[in-house]
């Protein structure tokens, strides 16, 4: 969600706040499996403060974002892929 005002590209926020915003979810599917690492998936949602509440209204399911899958494995850095 973005919000950060101290960088060199500062970007709206969405709450009047200073700090920048970020959304977590967490689903599981089936049994747990504690040996396996968890697949973890990353978007972004950018624009203005109205264009950041207008494309979360119109959030129906996952599959309306755009996602990018995180790296694989219990040491992998914890970044999408190709921004290592």
């Amino acid at each position: 969600m973005e919000g950060d005002q101290h960088g060199a590209r500062p970007t709206e926020n969405v709450f009047n706040i200073q700090t920048p915003v970020a959304i977590a979810i967490g689903v599981r599917y089936g049994n747990p499996q504690p040996q396996t690492p968890a697949a973890v998936r990353y978007t972004k949602i950018t624009g203005t403060r109205d264009e950041k509440y207008g494309k979360l209204n119109a959030i129906h399911k996952f599959a309306d974002l755009e996602w990018q899958d995180y790296f694989e494995g219990w040491l992998e850095p914890f970044l999408p892929r190709g921004r290592c």
